[in-house]
């Protein structure tokens, strides 16, 4: 899975300073998502698939698929409750096999996959 959006474009509301940047009001910004998703000061080993990282309380604005603030994705729960129902179907319906444990990713590109491919096989679970 990745961010829809690779960057979302903003306008400067008034002037600001970001790091020492100076952004005047007017101007237009686009904020780099998957530069977010990839900083290794958010994320130990970014380039390693790795969900569990997750599972703790994320800092703000660190992970954002769907946007953020007054902007976020409309359709963020309907995407979230397909993905649940989804991947219920896909692990409660079939024995997994993975044919390459190779968890490394791929360097740097806008949509992140596994160098190999994940190649799976599955198998139907015959009901009893």
């Amino acid at each position: 899975m990745s961010n829809v959006l690779l960057w979302f474009p903003r306008v400067a509301l008034d002037d600001c300073n970001i790091e020492g940047f100076e952004i005047k009001k007017g101007w237009h910004a686009n904020i780099d998502s998957t530069c977010i998703h990839y900083d290794p000061a958010l994320y130990k080993d970014p380039m390693q698939f790795n969900p569990s990282r997750f599972d703790d309380m994320q800092k703000p604005y660190s992970y954002i698929p769907f946007g953020s603030g007054l902007r976020t994705c409309l359709g963020i729960n309907m995407a979230k409750v397909t993905m649940l129902v989804f991947l219920h179907r896909l692990t409660s319906g079939y024995e997994w096999t993975v044919d390459d444990p190779d968890p490394s990713l791929e360097k740097k590109a806008h949509i992140p996959r596994l160098r190999s491919g994940c190649p799976i096989t599955l198998t139907v679970l015959q009901d009893e």
